[in-house]
């Protein structure tokens, strides 16, 4: 649908699916109440519809899984981002870094998450230090260019101009 333009009505339809899949998903937990990948992938999906609480609780449980750790480290990190507690947002986000020996995509994202909370918090020294690991390694990546510009001109300025 989006090729043909019609943006609202994808987004729309997305968001259907994507609140039938949060039904279906929590069914499957009732009945498989251990399967800690049911549980990430409803964290996952109640991420998307903005039920931040109800993701964070399933997060919360698959983090114990060394399997689902980082990612689910990474979704709390979002999570709570959304909801503007960003401390809880930068711990979890930082934990999900540690044990990272190579810049994967995974990586690269978890950073672009970092500068961006801390462009919001004004913090531009530890905002350039995360986009410009990106930019290190990949320099097409998203906006991290225009990013790190901004911060530059916030340098001079003094003040970080989000926008």
């Amino acid at each position: 649908m989006q090729r043909e333009g019609n943006t609202e009505a994808a987004l729309a339809k997305e968001k259907e699916l994507n609140q039938l899949r949060r039904v279906e998903l929590a069914e499957r937990v009732k009945v498989y109440p251990t399967d800690l990948n049911l549980r990430f992938r409803l964290g996952e999906v109640l991420l998307k519809v903005g039920e931040f609480d109800t993701a964070i609780g399933e997060f919360q449980k698959t983090i114990r899984d060394p399997k689902f750790k980082n990612e689910s480290q990474l979704r709390m990190g979002q999570a709570f981002a959304a909801k503007g507690q960003n401390d809880l947002a930068v711990r979890q986000l930082e934990g999900a870094l540690e044990g990272h020996t190579h810049v994967t995509d995974r990586v690269k994202e978890i950073h672009y998450e970092l500068g961006g909370i801390y462009m919001k918090l004004d913090n531009i020294e530890k905002a350039r230090e995360h986009l410009g690991a990106i930019y290190e390694v990949d320099i097409g990546y998203g906006d991290v260019g225009d990013l790190l510009a901004k911060l530059d001109s916030s340098d001079e300025e003094g003040k970080l101009a989000l926008g």
